[in-house]
This record gives structure tokens, C-alpha cells and sequence, in this order.
């Protein structure tokens, strides 16, 4: 906080040395070095009276006393002949500035106040909260599928491509016990379902095994119920118990045949089986051929 203007005129006021116009008298320094330090004396009485006592006014005035001390001592040097041989000129006191004591006592305050807000934080305790929200069911992630390694899947293929080359040789047999093996140490992987159908195409058509078909059929439709790969597997359940001569079975499944797939291209032969079936007659007009035509 600045000096008010009439502490100002004051400390003026008392800087003046005489009462006469003109330049003052020259002071010898121990009288100057007197009248600063008197100077500076009332006016601090002055700031203590009126309650501002503070680093910003000591500094203010030191700033206004140095200025006065100044333009004195460059106005009013002694010549040589007015200090005494062989005596020294005695130097200006230069009075001490204290520190505010408010704002030093203080500071320790603050300081403790801040010390023990951080001692209240208890951080052992938050290991144990990290802990609790790693190990919480609904934070925890899924566990990931496991999946097939590299050299168990160039086994399944590799199985494949050798079923696949001993069904062009018909070697059905071969071929279908090949794929056999897919479906049983594979169970899980997406070549399982196909080579199902396949072997059971073989066990129907090539090898007179409507038994075999029939589970590898019904075990595919378990397996998976619905796909692409549904309509083929639903036919030939139908067909394996045609070749049974099961034919409630068949019926049944020709039904559920028409009902999931009514638009497929087997929906014609099926609904005209079941026409068949539905007279009561169970006699067939044509023997059953389940040999394919693209593997004779």
C-alpha cells in the first residue's frame, strides 16, 4: 500500500533543514546521518499510528528517505576545509527493515495446515482398492476363445485334402473313416460340420450304411441346428430313414424338411413324398437309388 499525499507533505515538511529561502546550510554527515535516521523514526510512528505496518509502506519509505539522503548529501558535500584533519567523516546508519511478523508466523502455519491434510490420506488402503475393482466379476474382462493352433489346423487340412483325394479315387471307405477323424479329434472347429455331411453321404450312397448316415446326420443337426448347411443334412436324416424302411420317421422328417426349407429345390421331391406316404399303401412305385450321379 502507497503512502497517502499527506504523509508525504509531512515527511517533506520535516525534511527541510532551515526556514530560510534558497539552498539550506551545509550539515556536516554525523548531523545529516541524525536527521535521516529522526526522518525515518516518525515516520514509522506516523504508519504504526494509523495501522499500516507492513513490508510494502517500509519499503515505500525507505525508497523516499533514500531519495531525501540523496539529494542532500549531492546538494550539501562538506568541502575538504570543513572536516577536520586527520578525523573521518562518519558514514550514514542504514537502518535495518524487519521482517512482518505477522506474515513470518504465519508461514509455519500454512505449512503445518497443508502437512496434515496429506498425513490424513491413508494410502495403504488404496492397494486394496485397485485390488477390489481387478478382481470384481462385472470389471472383469471374458476370457478369450481359445483357438486352434497353427498346427492343428494343417492337420485339418491336410486330412481334408487327403479325404477329398481318396473320395475322387473311390476309395469310399478310405475317405469316409478320414473324415471321421476330422469329426473326432476336431470336434470343434468349423471343418468338423462339413466333413459330417460327408462322410455320411459316403456311409448312405457308397457304402449301404443307412445307420451310420443316419447318426452322423442327426449329429450334425444337433450340432448345428440352423446354416447354410441345415437343408442337407435335414434331407438326408429323411432319406436315411427311407432307406431303413422307417417310414413314420421319414414322414416326420420330411415334414420338419418342408416346414424349415419351403422354398428349396428339395422341397418338390419331398412334398411328393409325403404324398406317397399319406395313402396308407407303403409300397414306393420306384426303388430308392441314393447313388449320387456325380460320383459314379
Amino acid at each position: 500500500m502507497s503512502i497517502e499525499d499527506a504523509d508525504v507533505d509531512a515527511l517533506l515538511e520535516m525534511a527541510k533543514l532551515d526556514g530560510d529561502s534558497g539552498p539550506a546550510r551545509p550539515l556536516d554527515r554525523t548531523a545529516l546521518a541524525r536527521e535521516v535516521a529522526g526522518l525515518v523514526e516518525r515516520r514509522d510512528a506516523v504508519l504504526r499510528a494509523r495501522g499500516k505496518w507492513y513490508a510494502g509502506a517500509t519499503i515505500g519509505g525507505l525508497v523516499i528517505g533514500a531519495s531525501l539522503v540523496a539529494t542532500l548529501a549531492l546538494g550539501q558535500a562538506p568541502t575538504p576545509g570543513d572536516v577536520a584533519p586527520g578525523v573521518e567523516a562518519p558514514l550514514a546508519a542504514h537502518p535495518t527493515v524487519p521482517a512482518p511478523l505477522e506474515e513470518i508466523s504465519a508461514a509455519p502455519e500454512i505449512a503445518t495446515a497443508r502437512a496434515t491434510e496429506l498425513e490424513a490420506v491413508d494410502v495403504a488402503a488404496l492397494p486394496s482398492v485397485i485390488a477390489s475393482v481387478r478382481t470384481s466379476p462385472a470389471s472383469a474382462p471374458p476370457a478369450p476363445a481359445s483357438l486352434p493352433s497353427r498346427s492343428d489346423v494343417e492337420e485339418v487340412e491336410d486330412l481334408l485334402r487327403t479325404a477329398n483325394r481318396l473320395r475322387a479315387d473311390k476309395s469310399w471307405a478310405e475317405a469316409a473313416r478320414t473324415y471321421e477323424r476330422v469329426i473326432e479329434r476336431y470336434e470343434s472347429s468349423g471343418q468338423a460340420y462339413p466333413a459330417m455331411l460327408a462322410a455320411a453321404a459316403l456311409r448312405l450312397e457308397r457304402l449301404s450304411d443307412p445307420s451310420g448316415a443316419l447318426r452322423l446326420y442327426q449329429r450334425a443337426l444337433r450340432t448345428r441346428p440352423t446354416g447354410s448347411l441345415t437343408e442337407e443334412a435335414s434331407f438326408g436324416e429323411a432319406r436315411s430313414h427311407r432307406a431303413l424302411g422307417q417310414s413314420d420317421a421319414e414322414r416326420s422328417a420330411l415334414q420338419r424338411f418342408v416346414s424349415s426349407h419351403p422354398s428349396s429345390w428339395r422341397a418338390d421331391q419331398a412334398r411328393a413324398r409325403l404324398r406317397e406316404l399319406g395313402d396308407g399303401s407303403g409300397r414306393e412305385s420306384t426303388p430308392v437309388d441314393h447313388t449320387s450321379t456325380s460320383d459314379r
